[in-house]
């Protein structure tokens, strides 16, 4: 990492005759942190992302250009990290599934000839025949009446029930909830707003006090934050926010709102 930056921090507060606790009371960043910036050891810092917006925060206490060292930052980030990077490793080929052969085993069994089963055929047509005729002359004298048969009333009433029943109509579905999002700042603070689909609705930017971010609809938000210098409103409802100097972050669902560990905050990067 390019030493100047360190160096250029740490002259700039001595000249200005300011202290750690001073710094730590306006910027809200812990000394540790701010210790760790002036000897140039990133590595002590929450993460990348936490690097640029203290950093940032820092250089304009300090009356220094505070975009220039963020960009500065940026690039030797880049050019350490190029040489690590690794093309991913090649897709696997699916293989080709391969139809199987057709079979012949249906058309064989259409062959099968109906000569033999011809005079069985003519029996047994025969003796339905001769049944049919017994029922009529014995359930004739049954219609006199005129009263209809059961098995008609029966047919009758399931008739009915399955008409009664194709009538149903279905309930409509109900279309899913949303969540809903509105950020507003208090002071300078870094703020990233990632959605249910990895997409970043505020890019990991450095917002000065009164910046008003939303409302955002959808499935779902991930909220990373610098400090506690927010006021954030989810589905609704103000959420609390602990005016810490350290960085927090939140996950936003139709369902509510639950705090987030360091390794689940968004970092927009």
């Amino acid at each position: 990492m390019n030493a100047g930056i360190g160096d250029r921090l740490r002259d700039a507060r001595r000249d200005l005759g300011l202290d750690l606790e001073e710094i730590t009371a306006r910027t809200k960043i812990r000394a540790r942190y701010l210790i760790a910036m002036e000897e140039e050891r990133w590595e002590a810092l929450p993460g990348a992302a936490y690097v640029r917006s203290f950093l940032h925060t820092y250089a304009e206490e300090l009356g220094l250009d505070a975009d220039a060292l963020v960009d500065e930052y940026r690039s030797v980030e880049l050019a350490r990290d190029r040489p690590g990077l690794e093309a991913p490793p090649p897709a696997p080929i699916a293989p080709t599934p391969i139809a199987p052969a057709p079979s012949d085993e249906p058309r064989a069994r259409g062959r099968r000839p109906v000569g033999r089963w011809a005079p069985i055929a003519g029996v047994v047509v025969a003796g339905v025949l001769a049944i049919v005729a017994v029922i009529g002359l014995v359930g004739g004298s049954d219609d006199d009446d005129g009263a209809p048969a059961k098995g008609s009333q029966a047919g009758g009433q399931q008739g009915g029930g399955g008409r009664g029943g194709s009538a149903q109509e279905k309930a409509p579905t109900p279309e899913p909830s949303r969540a809903t999002l509105r950020l507003t700042t208090t002071g300078t603070v870094w703020v990233c707003v990632v959605d249910r689909a990895g997409e970043a609705l505020v890019e990991g930017v450095t917002l000065p006090a009164g910046e008003v971010q939303g409302p955002f609809r959808g499935a779902g938000f991930d909220v990373g934050l610098g400090n506690g210098l927010v006021e954030m409103e989810a589905n609704g409802k103000p959420v609390p926010i602990p005016a810490a100097a350290e960085p927090v972050g939140f996950r936003v669902t139709p369902d509510g709102t639950r705090e987030l560990d360091s390794a689940e905050r968004p970092t927009c990067t």
